[in-house]
Order: structure tokens, then C-alpha cells, then sequence
């Protein structure tokens, strides 16, 4: 992911272009680090106790929040986010700026904090430019690639909503039991499975017997899963998603 300042983003109508990060010298690259560096240290203590409990989190709230369209209203609403996010205005931002700044924005259960979605979607997003033959190995995000992000992001807690909906424990892991009595449930989600335990297996890939959030992710995207009640969401770069 690459390098962007505010100035280009505010400007970016007006065709100026910004200079990405991989096409830096290494000098103006080193700069750039240790200014992340130094501002990710103040962001990190700016991470506030939630508000809310897994249990009352509003799911569809949060939803709302995330403005992944391309209309132009949609694209003003991302925008006010981005500068939002980027309150040190230079244009790029880290997986721990995003995670901290994210997480007070939606106001996130502590199960969701430094895991989960937001690191998912910061890495399909950078493995989307790599697809692309552009070597993306800053672990940065700019203006550009945050439409793509938030795309990303959307499609994770969608994947969370159903991941917590199967396990029924609340343990934040998938028992053979669970996924077997979820087999009607995920049914509905657009998948049939003829053999539970078989299918358990193959997405238990650490073979603990227990299916992680991130297996289960792997899974769903193999499936297309589709839940059934998510306003019918949907957009092209999620079928670049894996």
C-alpha cells in the first residue's frame, strides 16, 4: 500500500498526482517510516474502552458507517472518514493507526480489538495490489486503496456476524457439534453440505478440532457465502476476495 498527502487527496480532482510509497527513494522511504512510527505511538494511547458489549453491538449501525459506494455522496462520506481516521493529515496510514482509530470510530467490542476484520481486510487489500503486479510490501494504505478497504472490511464483519451466529458457545471457536447444528442455518447462506464432519475437517486446517475465525473466513469465501439478511450488499472487487 502506498503513500498519498492530504493536500493530493483534497486536490486529486484537479488530476494532481501523488507519489506512492514503493516509488520513493529508499531515503524519502526510511522518513516516512520513523514519522509513521512516531505518530503510531501517540495514536495507540488514544485507543478508548468500548462503550458497548459483543452482546448489544449494533451490527447494522456499524454497517451505515462504512461508505463503500461510488456515487459521488457516498465518495464525500468516505472522505470526511479518511480525514477522519488520518487526523495527522499526510495522507497514509498504518494497519495500527487504522485498527485504533477504526475501533473508537465503531466503537468495537474488546473481542474485535487487534484481530479479526480490520487485519483481514488490510491484508486483502494489499494482496489485491500484489494480484496486480504491484509490489506492495510497505504495510501502508492511502486515499486510493481505502474504497477497496472499507469493501473488504464490510465483507469481514459480515463473515463475523455469521461466525458468531454458529457459535452458539460464544467461546469465539467452532466445535464439529456447532457446525453440525449450523448446517441449516448456513443452508440459507447458499451452501449445502451433504457431510458436516468431512467439511469440518478440511476447514479445521490447523487440525485442533476447533474452527478460528480466519479458517472460517477461508471457507466462506471458497462458498460465496451470502447472509441472508445483509441488504443485499454487494460489489465487484469482492470477487477479487480470497
Amino acid at each position: 500500500m502506498g503513500c498519498f498527502s492530504s493536500k493530493s487527496v483534497e486536490t486529486n480532482d484537479n488530476k494532481e498526482t501523488p507519489k506512492q510509497f514503493h516509488n520513493m527513494t529508499e531515503e524519502e522511504k526510511e522518513k516516512v517510516k520513523k514519522e509513521i512510527e512516531e505518530q503510531d505511538k501517540e495514536i495507540e494511547q488514544k485507543l478508548e474502552k468500548p462503550k458497548t458489549t459483543y452482546e448489544n453491538f449494533n451490527w447494522d449501525e456499524m454497517m451505515t458507517k462504512l461508505p463503500t459506494g461510488k456515487t459521488k455522496s457516498e465518495r464525500t462520506k468516505r472522505l470526511e472518514l479518511w480525514k477522519k481516521l488520518n487526523e495527522y493529515g499526510n495522507g497514509y496510514m498504518s494497519y495500527k493507526r487504522l485498527n485504533t482509530q477504526l475501533t473508537n470510530y465503531l466503537d468495537l467490542p474488546d473481542v474485535l480489538r487487534n484481530k479479526g476484520p480490520i487485519k483481514l481486510a488490510f491484508n486483502a487489500a494489499a494482496d489485491k495490489y500484489s494480484r496486480n503486479g504491484v509490489n506492495k510490501n510497505d504495510n501502508l494504505i492511502e486515499w486510493m486503496e481505502f474504497r477497496i478497504f472499507l469493501v473488504y472490511l464490510r465483507q469481514y464483519f459480515e463473515y463475523w456476524v455469521m461466525f458468531q451466529k454458529v457459535d452458539s458457545s460464544g467461546d469465539h471457536r467452532i466445535s464439529l457439534d456447532e457446525f453440525k447444528n449450523a448446517v441449516p442455518t448456513m443452508e440459507k447462506w447458499g451452501v449445502e453440505i451433504d457431510n458436516p464432519e468431512r467439511e469440518f475437517n478440511n476447514i479445521d486446517v490447523s487440525g485442533e478440532g476447533t474452527v478460528t475465525f480466519d479458517e472460517f473466513c477461508t471457507f466462506a469465501i471458497q462458498k460465496s457465502l451470502d447472509l441472508e439478511d445483509d441488504n443485499g450488499f454487494d460489489d465487484e472487487e469482492l470477487k477479487h476476495l480470497k
